[in-house]
């Protein structure tokens, strides 16, 4: 979530809306992002059901970690394509093997 809303101020309406969060509890997770000192949070003037959040420095920090060590794993990966095919393929066999689990009851 914190990584959909970097630069901007976003309405936690739109972050549901969106798909940038998956759940029913959104609001208590911004209200634990808040009190961790990661969001900002504030009402509408005009309707005060409308939450406006938008990132602290903290939670921009937070952010661009995240970032460099996405990127550092992409790097990792580009250079070993034959790790990136295994991983791949693992990958499909464990989604295949789930499918036909949860299809078919299990053992």
């Amino acid at each position: 979530m914190l990584t959909k809303i970097v630069g901007r101020e976003v309405a936690l309406r739109d972050i549901i809306d969106r798909g940038y969060y998956i759940g029913s509890n959104a609001s208590y997770n911004v209200k634990q992002l808040v009190e961790a000192g990661y969001v900002d949070q504030k009402r509408s003037d005009h309707d005060k059901r409308s939450v406006k959040v938008s990132l602290t420095d903290k939670g921009q920090q937070l952010c661009d970690r995240l970032g460099e060590f996405s990127a550092r794993q992409s790097d990792m990966l580009k250079a070993d394509p034959a790790r990136m095919e295994t991983t791949v393929d693992m990958l499909r066999q464990l989604e295949m093997t789930w499918s036909e689990y949860l299809r078919y009851g299990g053992a």
